[in-house]
């Protein structure tokens, strides 16, 4: 009878001699810390001290011998005994369950079982080139350690996405390392995660879903201190590579890129991040040395682009309706404190809060997002009122609230040659220099936002060429002397600002001040205004009054338009300047009302909208605009 022994194999992979007798089905024999030990086969393994009746002193022997299908139940005082390149599951289907309780008798769970490398290398390697499932649930992943370009000091997953499908349920993955700490080379990624693609997609399978009693917490890396994801192919935009619920990643360390999650190319990574089981859900407290604090997707070369989507849902077991997604106080010690997005990503973030992130120098805050072709969207997709208008407020609304930059630009957001949509959202509490910094943008669009409480220097400041669009949104801005609320820097091409079917409130202060008349433009369409036309700052204006809005109750901060608004049916424009969707509460556009407003002096005939991010809350008078005619 042959003993199997572990030895070295490619690539540092660990290999058991005698393979085919461990998958035959039949009795194995192995070796076990000295001891030999006969195992019968069967759907079910345990894995503890001897003294306890476990079929398994040692997880490796256990995942070797197991057939397709089989769990494997590690005893809470199991005392793991990593190898070298972390316990390793090569192409097979199986269960890794902790909290075993007893050995002997009927199983009993509680808790979770730690598998502690103790600094001796990584904790887990799953690789397949087929179809293979592997699910780890209740267990704890710490002390992995690898400076390997291949990462993944937690835990690595390698495989073809759409094949091989990997789940984490209870999981908590901490205090993992993957780090060179060379600045220069970014590439050992995934303190405590990093999933790689070894081909094109064969399915609509995710790589690795995370439930939402799972957390990633305390890790370090070059790049990705919590979780990275790399593509070596440019996968198709319709496949899943990650699906996160209510997981919390927080409190890990880059020292280049990503210091929660850092993606290069995976295009589909789904995040249900509203209040978990652990009460906590997002990504917060994450810090980058370089860029991206809590998020960052893009680097250079081929392929590129990732595409990550934040939001407070539910789908299927994961995530949660019910509370907002968080990206909270992550910092970046250059640029992006919650959010980068460079070269041809893409993030989406639906009802969710980014606030109090922070960059040292450069800017972005909140969000960064640039060179061209990467896309930022920002939305709320609910058709309810949020409760209030502060951060604290974490029913699942979109805010970007109370970030900032030490020296740099754009506390909330700053683009530079990416795109930015802005959507039924709140922007609010940021201090600094500027709110929103946008440099030689494509496109800029804000529509149905809200900017209040945001103080000093200029809300929206523009610089070099591109286009800034702000439709159907209400700015309010605190007194701030001689700043403009907008400005429009001296640009190396044309720069245009245009407002439409707006509210811009901010007495005391010029509204938009341009440098370059022939090269910057103001216009405003449809638009009420604390000052004049003709000392407002708009190179152009059509149906503007100086008049006030009658907000609701602006002491208190509710910037809501009151029955008696000039604001109420003011305007009708053309077909591709309407509204594109709900206002900020979640109402219909474009239904008139019983309202007897103020008449404005100089609305639009027959205006059937509501200027501003809010329409006036009032019995309908037609249910659909159209019936008028």
């Amino acid at each position: 009878m042959k003993v199997l022994s572990m030895e070295a194999g490619p690539a540092g992979l660990m290999v058991v001699a005698g393979l085919m007798l461990a998958q035959s089905g039949l009795t194995g024999v192995i070796e076990d810390r000295g001891m030999i030990e006969q195992v019968e086969r069967s759907g079910a393994r345990t894995v503890g001290p001897s003294d306890e009746g476990c079929d398994h002193t040692n997880l490796q022997n256990a995942i070797q011998l197991s057939s397709e299908g089989d769990e494997i139940r590690i005893h809470t005082d199991y005392e793991a005994n990593v190898p070298a390149f972390g316990y390793t599951i090569l192409s097979r289907s199986v269960t890794l369950r902790g909290g075993l309780q007893d050995c002997s008798g009927s199983p009993t769970f509680s808790g979770r079982s730690v598998l502690d490398a103790d600094g001796q290398g990584r904790v887990m390697w799953i690789t397949a080139s087929g179809e293979e499932q592997v699910t780890l649930r209740d267990l704890v992943l710490t002390g992995g350690e690898t400076d390997l370009e291949s990462g993944g000091g937690g835990l690595r997953i390698e495989g073809v996405p759409g094949l091989l499908a990997v789940a984490l349920e209870n999981v908590l993955v901490s205090f993992n390392t993957a780090e060179r700490q060379d600045t220069s080379d970014p590439r050992v990624r995934g303190g405590g995660i990093h999933v790689e693609t070894t081909g094109d997609s064969e399915g609509f399978t995710p790589m690795l879903t995370v439930d939402n009693a799972s957390r990633i917490t305390n890790n370090q890396a070059d790049s990705g201190g919590g979780l990275a994801c790399t593509a070596t192919d440019n996968l198709p935009e319709d496949r899943t590579i990650i699906r996160l619920g209510s997981a919390t990643i927080d409190n890990n360390h880059a020292h280049m890129y990503g210091g929660g999650i850092m993606v290069n190319g995976c295009r589909n990574i789904f995040i249900y991040s509203g209040e978990g089981t652990t009460g906590l859900g997002g990504i917060a407290w994450n810090n980058a040395d370089y860029i991206g604090g809590g998020i960052f997707s893009g680097l250079s070369g081929t392929p590129q682009s990732g595409w990550i989507s934040v939001r407070a849902s539910q789908f299927q077991e994961f995530g949660n309706s019910n509370g907002a997604g968080e990206i909270v106080g992550n910092h970046a010690d250059q640029l992006g404190g919650g959010i980068q997005v460079s070269h041809g990503s893409k993030v989406q973030l639906f009802d969710t809060v980014v606030h109090l992130n922070s960059a040292r120098a450069v800017g972005g805050g909140g969000i960064n997002t640039g060179p061209a072709g990467s896309r930022v969207e920002m939305m709320g997709t609910g058709n309810e009122p949020c409760d209030t208008f502060d951060a604290g407020d974490l029913t699942p609304c979109s805010r970007l609230r109370s970030n900032t930059v030490d020296s740099g630009w754009g506390d909330g957001l700053r683009t530079r040659g990416g795109e930015l949509d802005v959507r039924r959202t709140y922007i609010s509490g940021h201090e600094g220099n500027n709110t929103v910094y946008v440099e030689g943008t494509t496109s800029t669009t804000f529509e149905s936002v809200l900017f209040h409480d945001n103080e000093g220097g200029h809300l929206i400041l523009g610089s070099r060429n591109g286009d800034i669009d702000v439709r159907w949104s209400t700015i309010v801005h605190e007194e701030s002397g001689s700043e403009p609320v907008i400005r429009l820097e001296s640009s190396n091409g044309p720069l245009n600002f245009s407002l439409t079917g707006s509210i811009m409130w901010a007495p005391g202060t010029q509204l938009v001040s341009i440098e370059d008349a022939s090269e910057q433009t103001a216009t405003a369409q449809c638009v009420i205004g604390h000052q004049p036309e003709a000392g407002s700052g708009f190179t152009a204006a059509s149906y503007y009054s100086q008049i006030d809005p009658e907000f609701v109750d602006p002491d208190a901060g509710d910037f809501r338009i009151s029955d008696i608004s000039p604001a109420i049916d003011y305007c009708n424009p053309d077909s591709e300047d309407q509204p594109s969707g709900r206002d900020l509460d979640g109402r219909l556009r474009g239904e008139l009302t019983e309202s007897n407003p103020i008449r404005p002096p100089n609305g639009q005939p027959g205006g059937v909208y509501d200027l501003g991010a809010f329409i006036v809350d009032m019995p309908l008078l037609f249910r659909d605009r159209f019936e008028e005619d």
